[in-house]
C-alpha cells in the first residue's frame, strides 16, 4: 500500500511540474512573440518613416525656391550693372566733350 500511496505522490508531483512547465512555456511562448511584435513594429515605424523621407518633397521644394531667389538676385545685378555702364559711359562722353572743346579753343 505504501508503495502504491509513493507512487501516487510522485505521479501528483509530475503532473504539478509537468503543468508549471506547460505554463512556463506558455509565459515564454508570450514574451518572444510579445518581443517579435514589438520589433516588427519598430522595423515597420522605421521603414515607414524611411518611406516618407523618400517621398516628402520639402527639400526640392526649398531647393527651387532658392534657385528662384537667386535668379531675381541676377537680374536685380545685371540691372543694377547696366545702370553703372550707362552712368560710366556718360561719364566717358564728358570727358570727351571737354577735351574736344578744349582741342578747339586752344586749337
Amino acid at each position: 500500500m505504501q508503495a502504491r500511496d509513493d507512487y501516487c505522490a510522485c505521479r501528483y508531483i509530475i503532473a504539478s511540474h509537468a503543468r508549471s512547465a506547460c505554463c512556463i512555456r506558455c509565459l515564454v511562448t508570450h514574451f518572444t512573440v510579445r518581443h517579435d511584435l514589438q520589433e516588427l513594429e519598430d522595423r515597420k515605424t522605421e521603414l515607414d518613416e524611411r518611406g516618407s523621407n523618400i517621398s516628402d518633397s520639402t527639400p526640392v521644394v526649398r531647393i527651387k525656391a532658392a534657385i528662384k531667389s537667386i535668379k531675381n538676385e541676377l537680374q536685380q545685378m545685371s540691372v543694377h550693372i547696366g545702370v553703372l555702364q550707362h552712368q560710366l559711359l556718360q561719364v566717358l562722353l564728358a570727358k570727351s566733350r571737354e577735351r574736344l572743346t578744349a582741342d578747339v579753343v586752344s586749337g
